[in-house]
């Protein structure tokens, strides 16, 4: 009998822990539901990049003759105005080209008062032959050779004096030439590099290594910022810039964009473009050729209600619907619907968007009259419906513009009759109905195009180039109500937006009101085992669940329920 106690006893351990292990190897914890809460506040959207502070003008000093340098007037930082000598050369070797050059002028000078001597007695000779002609004791020819002598001399005096302007000017310029000895700073500015030394020995070429580097007044800079191609079509002129340097941590400085050069480089197969901005620098703490991280001010939202990105970025998956005991939305009519990672229910869209006026009939003995401006009021419309139906649901052949890959059920539900109206209206001028406004050409939009591109002289491509504009988003939120245990959806449409909130423009929400952001989805331990079998024990690889969901919204998923 007492064997038979410790008997059922051990029995009754073992299957009280078998049952326990059972249990908590297949028992499920409730989803944990993340949520966010709307804000308010400034939203501001950016363009981040990297760039270089560098003064807004460098000028290079050097010589224009060669010599051997004797004194330097500047150093390093040192502040220098226009005119000021900075530096001299050896003039030995150029004075000696001034007195070569002086001499020079002093026998032209006496050559041509010789010459003018010898002109004068040719004169008188000339005048005696002339009396004797007229008396009959000289001959024609004695005539004409005494008078070509005059003629000679006056030549050879003419030439003499074309000899003697020349060595004036050669005089000029060797005079000159030893006031180049000096050199001097051509603008008010700070000497930020000095590259030679007394009695170091230069040669004038065009690669003549230059005495100093003189920047311009330092308390306006240049920052030399490289944007990268996706983003340069946001950049304009007049817009704020914040920057840091490493130098002065945590401090931030302002700019504005000068302007938007159009000589892209290529590196890496990554183009970018230069953007100069001009930066105060009135307490001379930034130095050029420091690094800055800087931001473009693209928009600005001041003291708005705001909405979590994750927010507009969550999609409720299958699992997740499963997990807290609900059942998925239906699939919209003729539609995809759901898949595993979402993209069902705002995929309607499509079908709700409205369908291509058809062209009237026309009268009997007459053609068919073309679709209202065929390749742009019914492509016009078309697009028009896709961008405001909210989601971003590919439904419905007449809108045809979403990113997503929702509902295709629109096109489905005509009729074959409207079918044939809606292509031979959309496909006369366009490439489909959705494309449709690619086909025709407003001539009066190309005039006036035409019209601003022919810029005075002066002005700049900058003033030409159109002004943003905040395009509206439509997107889908969901809040969780835990009394009635619903997951509901709510369609909002949003402005300007950064990496962490969005402006809100339309929506039934308000400050404070929570959104979900993301739903986890525990796993069992029996699941949790299984997963380790699969992938061999391998880091990294987490349970199922995440952030999936319906479709629509920004980039919505791709589903199929």
């Amino acid at each position: 009998m007492k064997k038979l106690v410790w008997i059922l006893i051990l029995l009754a351990i073992v299957g009280g822990g078998g049952y326990y292990y059972y249990s908590s190897r297949n028992a499920v914890e409730p989803p944990q539901i993340v949520k966010m809460a709307v804000t308010q506040g400034d939203v501001t959207e950016y363009v981040q990049a990297t760039g270089t502070l560098e003064a807004i003008r460098t000028v290079q000093v050097g010589p224009q003759v060669s010599g051997t340098i004797l004194w330097l007037g500047a150093d390093f930082n040192d502040m220098v105005r226009e005119g000021q000598v900075i530096a001299r050369l050896d003039p030995s070797l150029l004075q000696t080209q001034v007195d070569i050059q002086s001499a020079n002028i002093e026998r032209q000078e006496t050559d041509i008062a010789s010459q003018r001597i010898q002109l004068q007695d040719a004169e008188r000779s000339l005048k005696r032959t002339q009396e004797l002609f007229e008396k009959g004791l000289s001959n024609q020819t004695q005539l004409e050779q005494a008078d070509l002598a005059v003629k000679t001399r006056e030549a050879q005096i003419a030439s003499a004096e074309k000899q003697l302007v020349q060595a004036r000017a050669n005089m000029s310029q060797a005079q000159l030439n030893v006031s180049y000895t000096e050199v001097k700073s051509p603008i008010d500015g700070v000497i930020v590099n000095r590259r030679v030394d007394i009695g170091q020995s230069v040669q004038s070429s065009m690669n003549i290594t230059p005495f100093f580097d003189i920047a311009t007044n330092l308390r306006n800079l240049r920052l030399a910022a490289g944007v990268d191609e996706a983003e340069i079509g946001k950049i304009r002129p007049g817009m704020d810039v914040t920057f840091q340097v490493d130098t002065y941590q945590g401090q931030t400085f302002h700019g504005t964009v000068e302007n938007v050069r159009l000589n892209a480089t290529t590196q890496n197969n990554v183009v970018t473009y230069p953007v100069w901005i001009s930066v105060p620098n009135d307490d001379l703490r930034l130095r050029p050729s420091l690094t800055a991280t800087l931001r473009i001010i693209v928009n600005t939202a001041a003291n708005v209600v705001r909405i979590p990105n994750q927010a507009l970025r969550f999609r409720p998956s299958t699992d997740m619907y499963a997990a807290l005991g609900l059942t998925p939305p239906e699939p919209p009519a003729g539609g995809r619907g759901m898949g595993r990672n979402g993209g069902g229910a705002p995929g309607a869209a499509g079908a709700e968007a409205p369908a291509v006026a058809a062209a009237p009939p026309a009268p009997a003995g007459q053609p068919p009259a073309a679709a209202p401006a065929a390749g742009q009021a019914t492509g016009a419309r078309a697009q028009q419906a896709a961008m405001t139906v909210p989601g971003d649901g590919r439904g419905g052949f007449p809108a045809g513009m979403g990113n997503g890959r929702g509902g295709r059920g629109g096109f489905a539900n005509l009729s074959p009759e409207e079918r044939e109206r809606m292509m031979a209206a959309g496909g006369r001028n366009g490439t489909g109905v959705a494309g449709a406004g690619r086909g025709g050409r407003n001539t009066g939009a190309s005039a006036a195009f035409a019209s601003m591109t022919q810029a005075a002289p002066g002005q700049k491509i900058d003033s030409l180039f159109a002004p943003l504009q905040v395009r509206p988003q439509p997107g889908t939120v969901w809040t969780w109500d835990e009394a009635t245990k619903t997951l509901k959806d709510i369609r909002v449409t949003t402005g300007v937006f950064d990496s962490q909130f969005s402006q809100l423009l339309s929506g039934d929400i308000a400050v404070g009101q929570e959104l979900v952001t993301n739903i986890i989805v525990p796993v069992t331990s029996a699941q949790r085992q299984q997963q380790q079998n699969i992938f061999g024990q391998q880091p990294g690889r987490g349970g199922f669940g995440g952030p999936g969901g319906f479709g629509g919204g920004r980039g919505g998923g791709r589903g199929g329920f």
